[in-house]
C-alpha cells in the first residue's frame, strides 16, 4: 500500500509533462529490473513442468488486461482527478475481482461479501460526494 501510494504521488506530475503510454512503460521498465533479483532467486526449473500454449496465453491476457490497461487507465485518471481520488477508486479492483470470479468460476457471496461490498462503495460515495449538498441531509451537515 506504501509503495502504490508512493507512485501515485510521484507519478501525478511526471504525468502533467510526459504522456501516460511513456510513464507506464517507465515503471514498468524499472519494476522489471528491480523484480527481476526477486524473481531469479526464487526460480525452478523443472523440464516436466513447462506450461502449455493455454497456460501462457492465459497469463499473457492476464498481464495485459490485469495490470497495464489497469495502469494506463489509472494514469488518464490521474490527468484528471487528486491522487487521492484516483488512489481510493482502487478500491474497486477487489469488486470487480469478485463479480469475475462468480461469473467466470462459480463463486458464491457470502454475508461478509456483501458487508465488504457495502463497506467499499459506501466508502466511494462518501468521498466522491465531499463538498456536495444532500437535499435530505440536516442543514447542520450540509
Amino acid at each position: 500500500a506504501s509503495s502504490y501510494a508512493l507512485y501515485l504521488v510521484l507519478a501525478k506530475p511526471l504525468l502533467e509533462r510526459y504522456s501516460p503510454i511513456r510513464v507506464i512503460g517507465a515503471v514498468f521498465f524499472w519494476g522489471a529490473i528491480l523484480g527481476s533479483g526477486l524473481l531469479w532467486s526464487s526460480l525452478e526449473v523443472r523440464a516436466d513442468a513447462f506450461p502449455s500454449i493455454l497456460a501462457w496465453s492465459g497469463m499473457m491476457i492476464l498481464i495485459f488486461a490485469g495490470t497495464i490497461m489497469a495502469y494506463v487507465i489509472n494514469a488518464l485518471a490521474l490527468l484528471n482527478v487528486d491522487s487521492s481520488l484516483a488512489a481510493f477508486f482502487t478500491f474497486l479492483q477487489p469488486i470487480f475481482g469478485s463479480m469475475l470470479a462468480i461469473v467466470f468460476l462459480g463463486e458464491k457471496m457470502g454475508l461478509h461479501h456483501h458487508l465488504a461490498l457495502a463497506a467499499v462503495l459506501g466508502g466511494l460515495l462518501l468521498r466522491t460526494s465531499v463538498g456536495r449538498k444532500f437535499k435530505w441531509m440536516p442543514k447542520k451537515l450540509n
